[in-house]
């Protein structure tokens, strides 16, 4: 059975909600017509439409992300739970989908250290919500990239070996 084509159907919906994520994401700073603009850019992005055709990971990566900035945003303004259970799901997915996912971590952490001097949260509740992230993000990771568990050293070797390999360390005669 032919994989590419349900595989690029679903490489196109999921690019084509960053589009409207990134729009969303945009009109917290911007007015609605520049946020739009900024979707139609996106749209128009010869890189989102080569990554969406060959159906990379780029495109998911770039979802989640946005995603993951949308909710850390939200959380700034209304830290909760259930903002909480959204970041570790998403940031989970985006990890067991690519480790280089992992510097996405940046906007999540922010959003509490903000959230924290803002007076909206006390020591208590920062902490509680970290304790929550930090569980879930196991718990969701667990069931997402469960070979992150079950075999760690060869999880961390090949993470190693492919970080050798983007760096040019180690050069493969491929």
């Amino acid at each position: 059975y032919e994989l590419r084509y349900p595989g690029r159907l679903f490489s196109i919906i999921i690019d084509s909600l960053s589009v409207v994520f990134i729009t969303i994401l945009s009109s917290f700073f911007v007015s609605r017509k520049w946020s739009f603009l900024s979707g139609i850019f996106l749209t128009f992005s010869v890189i989102n439409i080569q990554n969406s055709h060959f159906y990379t990971t780029d495109i998911f990566i770039t979802s989640f992300i946005i995603i993951l900035v949308i909710i850390s945003y939200k959380n700034i303004e209304n830290p909760s739970v259930a903002k909480t259970f959204l970041l570790a799901l998403f940031f989970s997915i985006g990890l067991a989908f690519k480790f280089s996912f992992l510097p996405s971590a940046i906007p999540i952490i922010f959003s509490y250290i903000f959230s924290f001097t803002q007076n909206k949260l006390t020591k208590y509740e920062l902490f509680k919500l970290l304790a929550i992230l930090l569980f879930s993000i196991l718990l969701f990771l667990a069931i997402f990239q469960p070979y992150m568990f079950l075999d760690y050293k060869t999880y961390v070797s090949h993470i190693l070996e492919q970080s050798k390999m983007v760096r040019g360390i180690h050069d493969f005669p491929y």
